[in-house]
């Protein structure tokens, strides 16, 4: 029997010119999160590690959008994805093909995110995606509750953050 293939740390998703990077203004006014890459039209992206898909749909201006738990508090988030080649649930090996850039000025956006909370039986995960509503049937409120996305909140529009 040959041993499993040992994973690299990371790899991006997609080979492709870096047009912005991580705290730098885009086009449209807010700090990047991470790198925006000019790939070349119809690319094939691909897992940059090993995961689970928890979402891989359309999530309003960013086209569709692919996120991947990685395991100890670390995720990816892809957007501008033209065709999904995952559905949620889905478990991908580093280098799987998840999906295909666009054919028009493709750009994809990649973020490596960590989780922000620290381990506490105080601090309850209710979902795994922030864009998983069924979360909100768990929740007591009679103490009180602090609900946080961990970085998704900034993709919410006001209203739908402030209750």
């Amino acid at each position: 029997m040959s041993p499993k293939p040992r994973q690299t740390a990371y790899i991006l998703p997609v080979r492709g010119q870096i047009v912005s990077g991580f705290g730098e203004l885009n086009p449209t006014g807010y700090r990047e999160r991470g790198l925006r890459l000019s790939v070349a039209e119809n690319a094939a992206l691909v897992a940059p590690a090993d995961g689970i898909v928890t979402f891989a749909g359309r999530y309003r201006s960013f086209g569709n959008i692919i996120i991947i738990e990685h395991g100890g508090g670390w995720s990816s988030l892809i957007t501008n994805v033209e065709r999904l080649g995952v559905e949620k649930g889905a478990r991908v090996r580093q280098g799987d093909r998840i999906g295909q850039a666009g054919s028009e000025a493709p750009e994809i956006m990649v973020e490596l995110r960590r989780k922000l909370l620290p381990a506490s039986e105080r601090v309850r995960m209710c979902a795994q995606s922030a864009l998983d509503f069924s979360w909100m049937d768990q929740v007591d409120t009679e103490h009180g509750v602090f609900i946080t996305a961990e970085g998704l909140l900034m993709y919410l529009q006001p209203e739908e953050s402030m209750a």
